[in-house]
């Protein structure tokens, strides 16, 4: 979950920022040397692999260019040197001893330094399939200054909307694989690591997942993270998963569409998931709103989605 330390990513991001306003790729001689990770502490599995079975990765930020120095013979990192913004992945030998080993990989930029602690464990990779994973982070180099209220605890209206920016237009397109449940409100608008829904006219919002690349039917959990936003307490937004098209159903109520699920928790993320049952390549799943007209104000923030298998017994 990308809450991991997160006190010290924001910290990272806050940085980020700062050089995403003035320019990361500004070579201007009077310009500073700027340093930012977006994380300080990893943990792997026995195998190199986040429990996921995905690599581990961490954003570096260098305008000037950077180095990484690892004090452990096992650990290792892609990219050891490179300029700009750069997705560099954690190497990892297996852990062939007897207890968890701990790492540390040094990020130099002149006199700027960065640290992050990798701790290797003696877990075994989770060999549940993940069939569909969206963490939005392709959305941080384009970031505008400001645009993670969530952590904020406040709103704005720093942001890239999908349709009507170009630059928004363009991320989306080249990373994205979902589509939208309500594409005639064009609402969906790309924060620092998270996208947003903008309701404000008694209509819901909402995405639908890619196809599963699966044979047969098969049982899954469905993941992800939502906050309310707006004024006051917030607006009300109730969250439904809903399978649009297809084979399968809800594990909680046998029926394509889940209770609504409603973020409580203000300007925090409240975590949710929902059990299918009998899916396949053939299903179309959705997340979004069951307002049914009733909620004048219904935006919202989603994060972190993840469709997970289910292995039966």
């Amino acid at each position: 979950m990308k809450m991991l330390n997160y006190l010290a990513r924001l910290s990272g991001l806050a940085l980020l920022l700062s050089t995403a306003a003035c320019g990361v790729e500004d070579q201007a001689d009077e310009a500073g040397p700027r340093l930012s990770v977006d994380k300080s502490q990893v943990e792997i599995t026995r195998n190199g692999q986040l429990s996921t079975g995905s690599d581990a990765t961490i954003l570096v930020v260098a305008n000037k260019g950077y180095e990484i120095l690892s004090d452990q013979s096992w650990l290792s990192v892609n990219k050891p040197t490179g300029e700009g913004y750069q997705w560099v992945t954690i190497k990892a030998e297996s852990n062939d001893t007897e207890a968890p080993r701990t790492g540390n990989l040094t990020v130099r930029s002149h006199h700027l330094v960065e640290n992050i602690k990798v701790t290797q464990t003696l877990a075994e990779l989770d060999l549940a399939r993940v069939f569909y994973a969206e963490s939005f982070d392709w959305a941080i180099p384009i970031a505008k200054p400001g645009s993670d209220p969530v952590a904020a605890g406040a709103g704005n209206s720093n942001r890239w909307n999908i349709y009507s920016d170009d630059k928004g237009k363009e991320a989306w397109t080249a990373n994205s694989k979902l589509t939208d449940w309500n594409p005639e409100r064009k609402s969906i608008n790309l924060y620092m690591h998270y996208i947003h829904f903008n309701s404000n006219s008694n209509f819901d919002t909402g995405v639908i997942l890619p196809a599963i690349d699966a044979e047969g039917n098969v049982n899954a959990r469905l993941s992800f993270d939502t906050c309310a936003d707006g004024g006051g307490n917030g607006d009300t937004v109730p969250v439904v998963v809903e399978i649009i098209e297809g084979p399968g159903t809800i594990a909680t109520t046998g029926k394509p569409i889940s209770d609504a699920m409603i973020p409580t928790e203000r300007w925090t993320w409240n975590p949710m998931e929902v059990n299918l049952i009998g899916i396949s390549s053939e299903t179309k799943i959705s997340i979004h709103t069951n307002g049914e007209g009733a909620n004048k104000y219904c935006r919202w923030f989603l994060d972190n989605i993840q469709l997970k298998e289910v292995p039966t017994n």
